[in-house]
């Protein structure tokens, strides 16, 4: 008998040897199916997003691996939506192709496969970060005609008519003169989108608002395909004007650490660096160091960086940036009877900087009352806005420090607050009032080149514009000027000098890239954002510190 057969009589003869193979070849069915689903789970990993800003309709190819052969119950999330089926063009392991549906909003992209979710990449919609329109290459330079008005007052709509302007906008601007009192500055400014100047383009007629710190002189278009002759245009002064002077140049330097990391699964942590802002004294900003390369240069007035984090990852995550900045001295001689009321365009213009937001409780009842005491029966923008001033650095006092607290009842209750709660308080009666006005924060850099976080404001003037008020200097916080300045109470109120620097002008109000991700607000420093740190549910817990801004020179 040879072994095959003794093999065949054994099992015939002894029933529980048949059981035991029965059962032995059930265990190894299960664990090769065990094995081959594990094999086949393989968590998915995105690599490259290309592009990673896109406008609706445009193809995006996503490639990495572990995708799955084909699409099955597989997905793609935007921002915490499922994509539907429909936005599907190809899937294999490695590469997925997508067309961005209509309704993308900008955050963070998954795979997300049987086994189970890929890290993320950050995608923006074009839509919403400016960017250089490509015009028709028969384009030729643009040519100002005629301008419609002969005189106008800042805020005011003027009419361009010509050719070449361009079918869109896309980056052009339309240049004003400015008075800037030194020889050896270019003294234009351009329309800005912050101010909603630019109203309707055209490649044959163009409606600007005259921006704020405009003066008389020759206006041009400059387009990519060059620069247009220019035209005089006179400014109506009225009701007052604006000089700047003492132009000063500020290296600047901010870092940001991210450390102790613990996560529980692979995912990403996102930073938004202020950037300093371009305004009309602060005209001219570079960012000459960004360490790492940012994902984003430029979107919310921000700069965004993303970062992978593995499992429990040791790495510390260091960013570094520079920036050189240009501002300058802002002096205003206004002529107090000749501002008007608010117009029913300008209320719409201005809307938001009329009412309560997240930081400015314009809507409290005790500050309306107060607000209204104060005023009594004047109905003149600008007299409305001294007495408030006069009221707030005569009866209130200043703390040389910042407190913790962002709640100004102090202010109210106690009369002492800080340069934080001294601005909010005048924006919300000054809202309360119907004039428009907005915080500004930054940093206040004194004589010895040492800085602090510092907060001040500008109100709207119809027909002249905005206004620059530094409560916070009027009523008495320290500050080593440059130059000397007589009496802080009297300048603070339309003037400022050229040591402040902005990084963000009225609240920014930044959207998480998904529902469900953690964010971190960092409270009274150099800019008013709601998100800084932007974590994915993955991550338990990490460390962060931002250090001061630094003022690495002056030119």
């Amino acid at each position: 008998m040879n072994f095959f057969s003794k093999i065949g009589y054994s099992f015939r003869k002894y029933p529980f040897l048949r059981t035991i193979l029965i059962l032995f070849l059930i265990v190894l069915s299960f664990l090769i199916s065990v094995l081959s689903t594990n094999i086949e789970k393989k968590q998915p990993h995105i690599k490259i997003l290309n592009p990673s800003t896109a406008l609706p309709g445009d193809i995006i190819t996503i490639h990495g691996e572990n995708f799955g052969h084909d699409r099955g119950s597989s997905y793609v999330e935007f921002s915490g939506s499922r994509l539907t089926a429909s936005s599907y063009i190809s899937w294999n392991d490695e590469v997925i192709k997508i067309q961005i549906p209509q309704n993308v909003e900008d955050g963070l992209v998954y795979v997300i496969t049987k086994g189970g979710k890929s890290d993320a990449k950050i995608f923006a919609n074009k839509i919403d970060i400016p960017v250089q329109v490509k015009h028709d290459s028969q384009t030729t330079t643009p040519v100002i005609l005629s301008i419609k008005e002969l005189s106008a007052k800042v805020g005011q709509i003027i009419t361009l008519n010509g050719k070449n302007f361009g079918l869109t906008r896309g980056s052009s601007q339309v240049i004003f003169p400015s008075p800037i009192q030194e020889s050896d500055t270019d003294n234009y400014i351009s329309c800005n989108d912050a101010n909603y100047d630019y109203d309707f383009w055209s490649d044959q007629e163009i409606r600007v608002r005259v921006p704020d710190g405009a003066t008389s002189g020759k206006i041009y278009i400059l387009t990519e395909k060059g620069e247009s002759n220019k035209q005089n245009f006179n400014i109506d002064i009225s009701s007052g004007t604006k000089q700047f002077s003492d132009k000063r140049i500020y290296l600047l330097a901010l870092q940001a650490d991210i450390s102790d990391i613990i996560a529980q699964s692979e995912s990403s942590i996102s930073i938004r660096v202020p950037k300093p802002q371009i305004t009309t004294t602060q005209r001219n900003v570079e960012v000459t160091l960004s360490v790492p390369e940012p994902v984003i240069p430029d979107y919310a007035g921000t700069i965004v960086h993303q970062f992978l984090v593995k499992k429990n990852m040791q790495k510390k995550i260091s960013i570094a940036h520079n920036f050189v900045v240009q501002t300058c001295a802002v002096n205003t001689n206004i002529k107090p009877q000749k501002i008007d009321q608010l117009s029913e365009k300008s209320k719409q213009i201005y809307a938001s900087y009329l009412v309560a937001n997240q930081i400015i409780p314009s809507n409290d009842e005790a500050i309306i009352k107060l607000a209204k005491q104060i005023i009594a029966k004047e109905t003149n923008p600008y007299y409305i806005a001294q007495k408030l001033y006069n009221y707030m650095i005569s009866e209130f006092t200043v703390l040389q420090n910042t407190r913790k607290s962002e709640d100004i009842s102090e202010l109210l209750e106690k009369k002492v607050g800080d340069a934080y709660d001294f601005t909010i308080l005048f924006c919300a009666m000054a809202r309360s009032c119907g004039i428009p006005a907005i915080p500004l924060s930054g940093i206040l850099i004194d004589a010895g080149l040492t800085n602090q976080n510092h907060w001040w404001l500008e109100i709207y003037l119809e027909n002249f514009g905005w206004m620059p008020v530094d409560v916070a200097l009027g009523a008495g916080k320290k500050h080593e000027a440059f130059r000397h300045i007589t009496k802080n109470a009297d300048f603070y109120f339309g003037n400022l000098d050229s040591q402040h620097v902005i990084f963000s002008r009225g609240w920014n109000n930044i959207k998480p890239a998904t529902s469900n991700s953690k964010t971190v607000y960092i409270p009274k420093t150099f800019a008013m954002q709601s998100i800084w740190e932007e974590s994915s549910p993955e991550i338990q817990k990490y460390s962060s510190f931002w250090s001061n801004i630094q003022v690495l020179g002056i030119y």
